[in-house]
C-alpha cells in the first residue's frame, strides 16, 4: 500500500507488474497462516510450577522497511532449566519520510511498555501488604449525635499488588492512629515496609503531613514498630512524586465519596460503611490490559490478591436513594405528615 501510495497511482489505473507480483506472492504466503499457532497457555510444562526465577524481555529492532518489538517469558527452573514463551508483538511501517536506520530502532523503543526504576522491595514477589505507603485524607464531617464532628482517612496501598486499605479515625492523635494501624495490621498481615510522607509536599497538606510526621515520632508508636519489626521509610522532602502509588489513591476516594454522597451528613457507622465499600470498588480496578472480546482473559485487580473467587460488589448507592426508599414506621409516619405540606396536590382544570 505504500508503495502504490508513493507511485500516485489512481483508483481506476492498472497496478505496474512489481507491485502485481509482490501481491500475488504475498496472496500464496497468506494460507501457511494456519499452520503457526501460539498457544494460550504461556507454559505447560509440570517444572515451571517449581520456577527459580520469571523474567519478562522485550526486544525491538528496526529496518529500512518496518520496526517493531517482541515480549517473551523467560522461565528458570528449579533444576536450570530454560524455558521461553511469545506473550506478545508489535509492528509498525516505516514513515514516508526518509529516517536513518539508527533513529528507526529509536522510534522502536517506546512501543515496549517503558518500565520506572522502582525499588527492589516494590517488584519482588511478596504477600499482599508486605510493603505499603500510609497517608491521611481528609478532613470529612460526621453526625456525632447531632454534632459535627471531622473525621480522617487512614489509607494503605500496597506498594506491590495496589490493593488499598481504608481506616476512619475520629482525630489524628497518637493513640488514633495507633489503633488504626493495629486493625490494619490485624486484618491484612504483617507488614514489612511502610513509606509515608516527610515533610510537606504541598502547601495544602502541610497540617496533616506534620501531624504523621509528629505521630510517627512518639515513643509508643516508635516501640510498637520495632515490636512488629516494620521498616518505616520516608521520602525525600519536596518529592510528593516518591508516593505517587499511595497519592494517587487518595484523588480516587475524594471522587467516589462526592458522587457516593453528595451533600449527605453521616454518622461515623454510616461513612465506615461507605469507606468499606469504596475500598472494595478501588480494589476492582483493573491493572492489566482490558479487553473488548468477552472470550479473552478477564483484567487483573488488587481483589485477586486479596480474596480469591469474591464476587464483584456493587457500586454503593448514594443515602439520598437510601432515605428515599426507606420504610421503617418513622419514616412512613414523616412522609405521610410532611410530604403534603411540601408539595401540595395540584387539580385539574
Amino acid at each position: 500500500m505504500q508503495k502504490v501510495w508513493l507511485l500516485g497511482v489512481e483508483w481506476d489505473e492498472s497496478l505496474p507488474e512489481d507491485i502485481i507480483s509482490l501481491w500475488a506472492d504475498w496472496c500464496e504466503e497468506v494460507p501457511q497462516i494456519t499452520d503457526f499457532s501460539i498457544p494460550r497457555c504461556y507454559f505447560s510444562d509440570p517444572l515451571v510450577n517449581n520456577f527459580k526465577t520469571l523474567e519478562l524481555h522485550l526486544f525491538s529492532d528496526a529496518s529500512t522497511k518496518a520496526y517493531g518489538t517482541v515480549a517473551y517469558l523467560r522461565v528458570t527452573s528449579s533444576n536450570k532449566e530454560i524455558l521461553t514463551s511469545f506473550v506478545a508483538s508489535k509492528n509498525r511501517i516505516d514513515p514516508l519520510k526518509t529516517l536513518t536506520l539508527p533513529r528507526l530502532k529509536y522510534s522502536a523503543k517506546p512501543i515496549d511498555q517503558l518500565t520506572s526504576p522502582l525499588p527492589s522491595d516494590r517488584i519482588n514477589q511478596t504477600p499482599a501488604f508486605s510493603v505499603c505507603g500510609s497517608a491521611f485524607a481528609g478532613p470529612l464531617y460526621v453526625n456525632n449525635f447531632g454534632e459535627l464532628q471531622k473525621s480522617y482517612i487512614v489509607l494503605f496501598t500496597c506498594g506491590v499488588t495496589r490493593a488499598l486499605h481504608l481506616e476512619l479515625v475520629s482525630d489524628m492523635i497518637t493513640n488514633s492512629f495507633l489503633l488504626a494501624f493495629r486493625r490494619f495490621l490485624a486484618r491484612r498481615g504483617s507488614c514489612k515496609v511502610i513509606y509515608s510522607d516527610n515533610a510537606k509536599t504541598f502547601p495544602k497538606s502541610k497540617k496533616e503531613i506534620e501531624n504523621l510526621s509528629r505521630i510517627l515520632s512518639q515513643s509508643m508508636v516508635q516501640n510498637f514498630i520495632a515490636k512488629e519489626r516494620i521498616i518505616w521509610k520516608n521520602i525525600i522532602e519536596r518529592s510528593p512524586w516518591w508516593g505517587g502509588f499511595y497519592e494517587r489513591l487518595v484523588r480516587s476516594i475524594k471522587e467516589s465519596l462526592h458522587k457516593i454522597l453528595g451533600k449527605a451528613l453521616l454518622s461515623s457507622e454510616e461513612m465506615t460503611t461507605i469507606l468499606t465499600e469504596i475500598e472494595a470498588v478501588l480494589n476492582l480496578r483493573p491493572l492489566s490490559y482490558v479487553y473488548e472480546e468477552n472470550d479473552e482473559p478477564r483484567p487483573l485487580t488488587p481483589m485477586h490478591f486479596l480474596n480469591f473467587g469474591q464476587n464483584q460488589p456493587t457500586y454503593p448507592v448514594t443515602f439520598a436513594e437510601i432515605l428515599e426508599n426507606a420504610s421503617t414506621k418513622s419514616s412512613l409516619s414523616f412522609k405521610k405528615k410532611e410530604i403534603p405540606t411540601i408539595t401540595p396536590k395540584t387539580t385539574m382544570a
